[in-house]
Parts: C-alpha cells; sequence; structure tokens
C-alpha cells in the first residue's frame, strides 16, 4: 500500500519505514538491491547523499525534524533555487529546524525569481560522506503542505 506524503522525495527510491523514534531512512538505493551488496556496499547504499525533500506550503515558519545515527550530516535548504540557510545534524539526536519565510523574498515578483525550482519549493538537500539521514516529519502549523507538481517549474 502506498502511503501519501506531504512532501516529494528526490534521488531516492522513497521513506523507508522504521519506528517512531527512528523516523524514515532517505536512502539512496533501495532494500531489494542493497540487501545483495557487499556489506561496505550496504553501507555506501543507504547514504543519503544527494537526497532531496520538496515541498509546497504557505505557513510563514514551520519545522523539518531530521536525525542522523552515526555521522555529521550537512543539511542544505533552499526556497526555490535560492540558499536560504545550512544546518548540521550531528549523530545521536533528533535536530528540528526551525524555518521563515525570507522577509523580503515576498516584496520581489515570483516572475523575477523563477529558475529551475518556482520560488515557494522548499529544498531540504543533504551533503554527507556515506551518512544515512532519518525524516521525522514536518510541522507547518496548520498550514497545508503538499508536494510539488510534476511541472517545468515545480510547482
Amino acid at each position: 500500500m502506498s502511503r501519501e506524503y506531504l512532501a516529494a522525495f528526490h534521488n531516492t527510491p522513497g521513506p523507508e519505514e522504521r519506528d517512531e523514534s527512528s523516523g524514515m531512512l532517505l536512502p539512496r538505493v533501495p532494500e531489494s538491491i542493497r540487501s545483495s551488496l557487499s556489506p561496505r556496499g550496504r553501507f555506501i547504499a543507504a547514504s543519503s547523499t544527494g537526497v532531496e525533500i520538496r515541498f509546497v506550503t504557505e505557513a510563514p515558519g514551520f519545522r523539518v525534524t531530521l536525525s542522523s545515527l552515526v555521522g555529521n550530516v550537512t543539511v542544505d535548504v533552499y526556497q526555490g533555487g535560492f540558499k536560504h540557510s545550512e544546518h548540521l545534524l550531528v549523530p545521536g539526536s533528533k535536530r528540528t529546524l526551525h524555518l521563515d519565510q525570507v522577509g523580503r523574498f515576498s516584496e520581489v515578483p515570483k516572475e523575477k525569481l523563477m529558475g529551475c525550482f518556482h520560488p515557494d519549493v522548499w529544498r531540504i538537500v543533504f551533503s554527507t560522506h556515506g551518512e544515512a539521514v532519518y525524516f521525522h516529519g514536518i510541522d507547518t502549523f496548520g498550514y497545508a503542505c503538499r508536494p510539488p507538481s510534476e511541472s517545468r517549474a515545480n510547482y
């Protein structure tokens, strides 16, 4: 059975359900292939390097909760094609990113901000060195949240 998510997941076959405390693993390679690899291959294939969480919300602020069990992970946040912020996940604990719309970003006409991504698409991108990221959820405080559309503008 397929689960409906509030976000789209890019560069991954999709989140793999784990228990409540560990969240959902965001691997680069599906388990059906990882299980046939060597131990080192399994480790690398479970990495979240280059994986993205993409979503659209009108919330002026929201939270995204993530974790890494083993190593440090750099998290780059983009609003459309523009870098919003950078964060670090340290192993062994959940990290909740408190994110807000950039103050003056909304004052610029959307057509001036268009690029590969619509300016309303939030992108959470993982730069790791073989580490796996676990996704625990997005809290938009009651505002709607959805995956981007499949259009060229990703809105």
